[in-house]
């Protein structure tokens, strides 16, 4: 049985003072707030209640079961009041090594919050970042060898363009049976370069690079060749490259895209080289003057063909001032009048709005895809709606609505090949006359349209797989 001196009953055990001190710390009363408010809520409850006090009630008689079993052992350090004021001692301790622990609740998170962003953003950040994207964000912008390179080694705290042009570099000093850029010569360059770098491959968790074959190959390109090595390391292409790729791929994919361009470069090339014939120019047009197109901003693509198409007309006619202006050269006549006159093609005049609409959507797209908040399973979708883009033009309908619209840019609506005579082939006696020949609409639909179309689908599709 139970002595009484040590039977213990609900509220007769007053708090020693180092329980008192630890309730006072501003932590724990928040914690035994919320504690005692989860603790009413739940006994309110009919079932729950009924378990929470028999509970309770197990505690107390736990604690009256253990008091005579500690008892000697409080004797031997002088009861209560002696364990009570060492570990008051203790706590003081404590409170001295730790003053954070003597703060508010909110105080503590928000200061563990803030050094934490700050410490995320980096040294260069100048205020406390809003959130942890925006930590992530500002430290991307401000990456330097002081941020992120004090956790690299010595030999390796160097600038990325340092790194950049030692694989450069890697390649250039190959010996010219070593001089082609495939996969694996790639992939040696990069081992040889972190190796002098004291970098391990097996420590990367990411590889990014651009769409090229040799870099992006699925069985041979570097990429493959590096997760072969360390399967860690995920691949995630440049995607406003890849764009880039995609328009490159379709520019190429038949002769009359071929000298669409090349009509366009022609034309800027023409009135860039004369002072003069570029005041003609601007004098004549009330637009955007004609671009420079480049080999690795498509934009550009997009701004030029667009100058055109807005100023198809006085462009023409500012050729055809040239072309009948006495005071130029002889060359300089003729080759304002051949421009004139391929400006007044109505195929041109098709791919004229055919390519601006196309260049419209991919440069926005392009757009969103180099924001820095952008995100993989965005750039998925982005890429899933140019392939619905581009393949609700690739019908007769759409093909149509060109054409409406290539007639408001020229005044002779019919194609080439309606002025040209038909070719007859001279066939042997027994060769069968089963050829089928196509009305120039006809020809111009399926040879240039749907080629053009095809190929941006196609391409579209394939880099959309990788994301």
């Amino acid at each position: 049985m139970i002595s009484s001196k040590v039977c213990l009953r609900q509220g007769d055990l007053s708090s020693p003072m180092f329980v008192r001190q630890v309730r006072s710390l501003p932590v724990m009363q928040d914690a035994l707030s919320l504690g005692a408010s989860l603790y009413r809520t739940t006994k309110d409850k009919q079932y729950v209640g009924v378990a929470v006090q028999a509970a309770e009630m197990g505690v107390w008689v736990a604690a009256n079961i253990m008091l005579p079993l500690v008892s000697p052992l409080l004797e031997r350090v002088s009861g209560w009041t002696a364990l009570d004021e060492w570990a008051c001692m203790g706590l003081d301790h404590v409170k001295e090594a730790l003053p954070v622990i003597n703060k508010q609740t909110k105080e503590i998170v928000s200061t563990t919050r803030n050094t934490v962003l700050t410490a995320l953003a980096g040294n260069e950040a100048t205020e406390v970042p809003p959130s942890f994207s925006a930590a992530l964000t500002s430290r991307a912008t401000h990456t330097n060898p002081l941020g992120i390179n004090r956790f690299l080694p010595k030999s390796a705290r160097a600038y990325p363009e340092t790194v950049h042009l030692s694989l450069g570099d890697g390649l250039r000093g190959r010996s010219s049976r070593d001089e082609s850029h495939d996969g694996e010569t790639m992939m040696n360059v990069v081992l040889d370069t972190l190796l002098e770098h004291d970098l391990s491959i097996m420590d990367c968790r990411g590889q990014s690079c651009d769409n090229a074959s040799n870099m992006s190959g699925k069985y041979n390109g570097l990429q493959a060749r590096i997760k072969q090595i360390n399967p860690l390391a995920e691949y995630v292409p440049c995607s406003a490259h890849s764009l880039n790729l995609v328009g490159s791929c379709a520019a190429e994919c038949c002769v009359a895209a071929v000298s669409f361009f090349g009509l366009l470069q022609a034309l800027f090339n023409f009135f860039s080289a004369s002072t003069h014939r570029w005041s003609i120019l601007k004098s004549t047009i009330h637009g955007d003057v004609i671009k420079s197109l480049s080999t690795t901003r498509w934009s550009a693509q997009h701004d030029a063909t667009h100058a055109l198409k807005d100023s198809f007309a006085e462009i023409r006619s500012a050729l055809i001032q040239i072309a009948e202006d006495e005071d130029q050269t002889a060359t300089t006549r003729s080759e304002a009048a051949s421009l004139a006159s391929k400006l007044e093609d109505f195929e041109l005049a098709l791919l004229c709005v055919l390519w601006d609409c196309i260049l419209e959507r991919l440069n926005a797209t392009n757009k969103t895809l180099q924001k820095i908040e952008i995100e993989m399973a965005t750039c998925a979708n982005l890429y899933a709606g140019l392939v619905e883009f581009v393949s609700s033009l690739r019908n007769d309908e759409a093909f149509e609505m060109f054409e409406e619209k290539a007639k408001l840019l020229v005044k002779d609506y019919s194609y080439r090949a309606d002025h040209q005579r038909s070719r007859k082939w001279k066939r042997n006696f027994e060769e069968p006359d089963n050829e089928i020949v196509l009305l120039p609409r006809q020809k111009c639909k399926t040879a240039t349209y749907f080629v053009i179309l095809d190929s941006l689908i196609t391409e579209l599709v394939k880099r959309k797989e990788i994301y």
